[in-house]
């Protein structure tokens, strides 16, 4: 089978989808798909990142590498750096002219098209071209996905984003995201209490990964406000926050200073996704304090929920219909969102039965097993193998 996957994503990148589109690709190739990768050129805003030219195998430490074809298109996005604020419209312009320039890259090919871009595969479904797009949001009643309801088939994160979709006669498949190898096993290189700050006999409590989405913040807040109410009792705990942008760092800098809490907590900024593992490892409670917004309840399948699972340490997360499709009382502890009180509790739940965490926690890394990036990909390519769309392109 030839497939092109088609992106708009900068690459490299601090975004989850960047690390979700590589592995995807990486795991299909792993099964004999001759692959390549489409995505637009984008000026590299990110000032960690900026100015470097990674190998893009080695950054995302991916088993199997494929070609990665550069095309141009209107990138407005740069302008932020300069602190213009470049609005929708900016966005728009530039997921618009990549679709564009994409659509005619691809006009005579005959492989299996797969895409997480909304203009590029309304352009191909307008045109009665077959294509797979990847909705990352329920079925909104626009025109363009009105449009992209005739696609080939719409693979979904979630099972709301899957029901929604169906219920516009779209042919679809439910794919939650996932997490690689290296996760399940102990990192090579550790990361020490002491180089960050932290005492050897502190228990750690982490939460790792980036503090916002779609600008919306992932309740970092409440667990350092949960942390405050259990320090009195409880003066061993650290929380250690892995993640950025800087701007949320610093933000809950400051509040950690209020709280009068500031020794127990370590913020440590964007770090390498390589180094992730090492963190899950150094840490003995992972949390996930998303609030209840329409996007975390029911269009999120983070990829911390998956890292999570294969470190076989316990999980807090919030109740969230999303999270509640992976998690449950048999594999983690689930509390109330937007609640610090709520957060607290579930933290002396688990600091006071030892016993059952580990037995949750060892539930949890089995399961982790069923959602390797290996089994994601192994899916859509069973699903594809039953598409007519794609019968004489298979042969």
């Amino acid at each position: 089978m030839n497939l092109t996957y088609v992106a708009s994503t900068r690459l490299p990148s601090e975004k989850a989808h960047s690390i979700q589109i590589m592995n995807m690709c990486s795991d299909l190739v792993g099964y004999g798909i001759k692959l390549r990768l489409i995505v637009p050129f984008r000026f590299q805003i990110n000032p960690r990142l900026k100015g470097k030219k990674p190998n893009l195998f080695r950054f995302y430490q991916l088993d199997h590498s494929f070609p990665i074809i550069t095309l141009p298109n209107l990138d407005l996005l740069i302008l932020e750096q300069y602190g213009i604020r470049i609005g929708m419209l900016f966005h728009i312009l530039q997921e618009i002219s990549f679709a564009m320039v994409a659509w005619l890259f691809t006009l005579s090919t005959t492989d299996v098209i797969y895409t997480r871009s909304k203009p590029y595969a309304a352009i191909r479904s307008l045109l009665r071209q077959p294509v797979i797009f990847e909705s990352h949001a329920q079925f909104n009643h626009s025109r363009l996905d009105t449009i992209l309801a005739r696609s080939t088939t719409v693979t979904c994160i979630t099972k709301p984003i899957q029901k929604s979709w169906a219920q516009q006669s779209a042919t679809t498949l439910y794919l939650p995201d996932g997490v690689s190898s290296a996760f399940f096993h102990p990192p090579s290189k550790k990361i020490s209490k002491s180089s960050l700050g932290i005492k050897e006999n502190a228990t750690i409590i982490s939460y790792i990964g980036s503090l916002s989405t779609l600008r919306q913040e992932k309740g970092v807040d409440l667990l350092l406000r949960a942390l405050s109410q259990l320090l009195p009792q409880n003066p061993r705990l650290h929380c250690l926050i892995v993640g950025g942008p800087q701007h949320l760092v610093t933000k809950y800098q400051k509040l950690a200073k209020q709280l009068q809490i500031s020794h127990h907590v370590t913020l440590t900024g964007e770090v390498n996704y390589s180094t992730i593992p090492a963190y899950q490892h150094l840490a003995h409670i992972l949390v996930i304090p998303f609030p209840y917004t329409h996007h975390f309840a029911y269009n999120a399948s983070p990829l911390k929920l998956f890292e999570y699972l294969a470190a076989g340490k316990p999980i807090l997360a919030t109740k969230l219909p999303s999270l509640q499709e992976i998690l449950s009382s048999q594999n983690s502890y689930l509390v109330q969102p937007d609640s610090a009180s709520s957060l607290a509790r579930g933290l002396t739940t688990i600091l006071s039965h030892p016993q059952t965490v580990k037995i949750k926690a060892a539930r949890a890394k089995r399961l982790a097993r069923q959602y390797t990036w290996h089994q994601r990909a192994l899916s859509l390519i069973q699903h594809i193998h039953s598409l007519p769309a794609f019968k004489q392109t298979l042969q």
